[in-house]
């Protein structure tokens, strides 16, 4: 066996699975924001402190996915993966801790106080999108894991809950549209 310069040092393996489990969860984190922008007033609400062009980037640190969203016309619109000069940037600092928060084993606050992920811009900018987050989780999962990860769940009247969860389920994270 040559050890030298022309060996080949064996790479870790590829995390390919994880990669696009995660890729999915922002995927649809990001369509369900997106349309959760479109249907909730609370959301809204939030959010309308934010100037128009406003930019949230998510993404995965070293090399992994990314989701923006960018403010237009009071609603957030998701970009993917395409990423561009952000006001506010969340970053998770390995795969294995996004997938805690993406999959719903951890939330949010636990994963920056475990120091999991960094924000990058005004904290007042990050507790605005954690909120929106938050109502939009409640939206995704059910209360049995939204109660589990999030520090408080927000009050939603159980017929806007349904009904904006079926929107959001059949149109907002497959399509785009509330």
């Amino acid at each position: 066996m040559a050890f030298g310069p022309e060996s080949s040092v064996p790479q870790p393996p590829r995390k390919i699975v994880k990669n696009l489990v995660a890729r999915t969860m922002m995927f649809a984190l990001g369509r369900g924001f997106q349309a959760a922008s479109s249907l909730d007033e609370d959301v809204r609400r939030e959010i309308s402190v934010w100037p128009d062009e406003f930019t949230v980037t998510m993404k995965i640190m070293p090399r992994g996915p990314s989701l923006t969203w960018v403010k237009e016309a009071g609603r957030m619109r998701s970009l993917g993966g395409r990423e561009q000069p952000a006001n506010l940037t969340i970053m998770f600092k390995t795969l294995e801790a996004a997938l805690l928060v993406l999959t719903a084993r951890m939330g949010n606050p636990q994963a920056f106080a475990e120091h999991r992920l960094s924000v990058k811009g005004s904290l007042a900018d990050a507790m605005i999108l954690t909120r929106c987050l938050n109502i939009t989780q409640a939206y995704l999962f059910p209360r049995l894991i939204s109660g589990r990860i999030l520090k408080r769940a927000p009050r939603i009247p159980l017929g806007r809950l349904l009904k904006n969860r079926a929107i959001i389920y059949t149109a907002g994270v497959p399509f785009g549209r509330p």
